[in-house]
């Protein structure tokens, strides 16, 4: 029987939280042991929906911890072409 693959079991904040802070550090939970060496920010992302979000990668005891950088977190406004009066 093969064993089955971890999964992550718990998360926070949720799945399409809206109006979260910007300094809070995102969680995920697995169902078995990880590798710490490859809870990395090399293989572990977040986003803003669109573009990647910088910041930390830590991991202890099962549980994974990201923790943006709050300046990438902000997006600047698109420029947008003026319209004439």
């Amino acid at each position: 029987m093969t064993p089955l693959a971890p999964v992550v079991t718990n998360k926070s904040p949720a799945s399409g939280a809206t109006n979260v802070p910007l300094d809070v550090d995102v969680v995920a939970i697995f169902s078995k042991p990880m590798d710490p060496a490859t809870m990395t920010g090399a293989n572990f992302s977040i986003t803003d929906g669109v573009s990647p979000v910088s910041g930390t990668v830590g991991y202890v005891g099962g549980t994974l911890t990201s923790r943006p950088t709050i300046r990438s977190c902000i997006r600047r406004p698109t420029p947008r072409p003026s319209r004439p009066a």
